[in-house]
């Protein structure tokens, strides 16, 4: 069974699981026996489906659920060795940094550059988590009237820090400034001006389009909307390829990672 239509929540013999637009959740396995489960998704979708049955045997294992990232296929063999490395622990780390996502790996690789002994561990492969399972969007624009003022200035510079490490040498991060696009009315309240203004307001570069526009910027939409919000300075990355770059950076700053540690005590080290 494959996840098709965007977000959803599935429930398969007690595990519970998020299928997220750029992940497959792929279901495996001998379905055998006299035992019937359900697999039905915990909130409605855009197309009705009815559910599916699953005849597991008692005999067989229990059902096991897989996701795997769109991105990792994108990236070359010598990237996906770089997320897969594991450096050793080493000896007296200034720093240790638990998580290898690109958070933990930022964090690394700023620590790294200034001089500190840094040591990251994580669990399984670097950036294989949340990262790999992110949309790779740098959204202030679009994300920012919905949080406290606080967040905007933090978000802009966010994205201003991305586009200056696009421009280094070393960081291969597919880093493109294509503004993002919203036509859901429910997204703005039902009014793209007003919800413009206000965001204007809050120092965003938003901005309400027509239908004629909206087209022109995505013009296999169907049916047309009647208009929409155009965030044009909000931006996107390739998610793995911007750890893999953090991840370079930082061992070449002398940073160390470990990897597929289950206990913080054991050894692991990143970079």
């Amino acid at each position: 069974f494959q996840a098709e239509d965007g977000i959803r929540d599935y429930k398969v013999t007690g595990v519970q699981t998020c299928a997220l637009p750029i992940l497959d959740l792929l279901v495996s396995g001998p379905w055998l026996g006299d035992r019937t489960e359900s697999l039905q998704p915990d909130r409605p979708r855009t197309r009705h489906r009815p559910p599916v049955p699953l005849v597991p045997s008692a005999s067989m294992p229990p059902l096991e659920l897989k996701h795997e990232s769109v991105w990792w296929s994108t990236l070359t063999p010598a990237q996906q060795g770089e997320l897969s490395r594991d450096d050793g622990l080493a000896p007296e780390p200034d720093v240790l940094v638990v998580g290898g996502g690109i958070v933990g790996l930022a964090v690394a690789h700023a620590l790294a550059a200034q001089k500190q002994s840094v040591q990251l561990i994580e669990q399984g492969t670097l950036g294989g988590g949340a990262t790999a399972g992110s949309a790779g969007g740098i959204w202030p624009a679009d994300q920012g009237p919905f949080h406290p003022p606080e967040f905007g200035p933090l978000a802009l510079l966010s994205r201003d820090l991305w586009g200056r490490l696009s421009l280094k040498p070393d960081f291969d991060l597919d880093w493109r400034v294509n503004g993002f696009l919203t036509v859901n009315p429910e997204r703005f309240q039902g009014d793209a001006s007003q919800f413009a203004t206000q965001a204007q307001e809050l120092g965003y570069t938003v901005h309400a389009i027509d239908a004629e526009q909206v087209a022109r910027l995505e013009p296999r939409l169907a049916p047309a909307p009647a208009g929409g919000i155009h965030c044009p300075s909000d931006a996107h990355l390739h998610p793995l390829k911007g750890a893999v770059s953090f991840a370079k950076a930082a061992r070449r700053a002398k940073a160390r990672s470990e990897e597929h540690t289950s206990e913080l005590q054991s050894p692991c080290n990143l970079v």
